[in-house]
């Protein structure tokens, strides 16, 4: 019969050996001079027991862990022991490799099974390199360390919390909702930025009635569409935000809640200029399906511009060739909605021929004859409006659905904020 102690130290013997081949190959380079430290085994003078230092495994040695990653756990192998007693663990990091500056330590860690001892660690500081090590004790006794490893923490990002835009201070809201946040501010390597918004009945939060997202948006500002049913036209709202790196594992607290009030959008009880006076009241054939703000144009795209269905090609009077919708803006004045279809559009015009946001005042609607206060009232920065298509010319057009010389339909309403700066909506 082969006794334990005897298959112990023939463990302890060839662990030795192995250790002693190790530091005397030169074949086997090291980042961290090894040179200085502890021996690999330690035999207690007291009790006559030998340890063999633990055996780091992970982090893998050198490696580079990004901030966000953090807290990270510290594994070794664990010692080999000739004594009766439960080995205990210290774990050790430091900023410098002779541990004078120790960042962490953690005494007493309990042997894991499975010949591993893990060890979570608290967060340390960015933009650095460390040196740690594992010490093995048996009772009382100090053991030996493991060789010493590094790993280097990458730089910290810090994200600054969002301030709401609009809609604030008790502004309109129309649904659905475009709730405008300022971008927020960030220093270090932020990954992509993700705007969480919630809106509730009171601003305890306590009943959300919503909770959606959307990617930053180029410029200073991102817009989040938040379809919320249910909203009573007239009744106060509030609504938060924050912002989230989920490549950096960082959530920004909330914003402070701002509140708004729901506002009904009837395109049937708006004033149409320049255009047919029942505008509002055709049918809806159409549903746009995306709004972009170039900086140099508004992109509008709707699902009856291409394809089979598409809506079909009128010749207006005067014009040569045919004419297929005209592209129109709504806007909240003094409490009231204005509409105008202004932009015509032939079939295979581009999208981008719409002139620049920054223009829309005086390129769109250029007289207050034809176009009332939509001529005389500026668009501002954030301010809500409807946009939509209609078929066929309505510039300067004064039949009705009745005498529709051959397809008068609308399509849906679609409410952005506008800007003359870069924004994308898809529905």
């Amino acid at each position: 019969m082969i006794n334990r102690s005897t298959t112990l130290f023939a463990a302890l013997l060839l662990l030795a050996v192995t250790v002693g081949c190790e530091k005397a190959s030169p074949a086997r380079p090291s980042s961290v001079d090894t040179a200085s430290a502890a021996p690999a085994s330690v035999t207690d003078a007291r009790t006559g027991a030998t340890i063999v230092a633990p055996r780091p495994t992970t982090p893998q040695n050198g490696i580079l862990i990004s901030y966000g990653a953090q807290p990270i756990t510290l594994s070794v192998g664990n010692a080999i022991s000739t004594g009766s007693s439960a080995l205990t663990y210290t774990f050790e990091v430091a900023a410098d490799a002779g541990f004078a500056q120790k960042n962490y330590t953690k005494d007493n860690v309990a042997g894991g099974a499975n010949g591993n001892t893990s060890q979570t660690i608290d967060r340390l500081g960015g933009s650095r390199t460390y040196y740690w090590r594992v010490q093995a004790n048996l009772g009382g006794a100090a053991g030996p360390y493991s060789v010493v490893q590094t790993f280097t923490i990458g730089p910290e990002v810090i994200l600054g919390t969002p301030t709401l835009t609009s809609p604030i201070n008790g502004a309109p809201g129309f649904s659905p909702l475009s709730l405008t946040v300022n971008n927020i501010s960030r220093t270090g390597p932020a990954g992509a930025i993700v705007y969480q918004v919630d809106v509730a009945a009171s601003d305890a939060f306590s009943t959300i009635l919503f909770t959606g997202e959307a990617p930053e948006q180029s410029g200073p500002q991102t817009t989040v569409i938040a379809a919320v049913s249910g909203l009573v036209s007239g009744a106060t709202y509030f609504w938060r935000a924050r912002a989230i790196d989920r490549s950096n594992n960082i959530t920004t607290p909330y914003s402070s809640a701002a509140s708004f009030v729901v506002q009904s959008f009837n395109i049937r009880t708006a004033k149409f200029w320049d255009n047919p006076p029942d505008t509002g009241s055709w049918p809806i054939g159409a549903k746009i399906t995306s709004i972009e703000f170039t900086g140099f144009s508004m992109r509008v795209d709707f699902d009856r511009r291409e394809g089979p269905n598409r809506w079909p090609d009128v010749v207006p009077p005067g014009w040569v060739g045919g004419l297929q919708y005209t592209l129109g803006i709504c806007r909240n004045i003094a409490g009231e909605w204005h509409c105008s279809a202004v932009v015509q559009f032939w079939n295979g015009r581009s999208l981008d021929d719409t002139a620049p946001a920054s223009r829309f005042w005086r390129e769109w609607w250029y007289d207050s004859a034809r176009w009332g206060p939509l001529a005389s009232v500026r668009p501002e920065e954030g301010e809500t409006m409807g946009v939509f298509v209609a078929s066929g010319d309505l510039r300067q057009r004064f039949f009705t659905q009745n005498t529709c010389p051959r397809v008068c339909e609308i399509s849906n309403v679609a409410l952005v904020p506008f800007t003359t700066g870069y924004a994308k909506y898809e529905y």
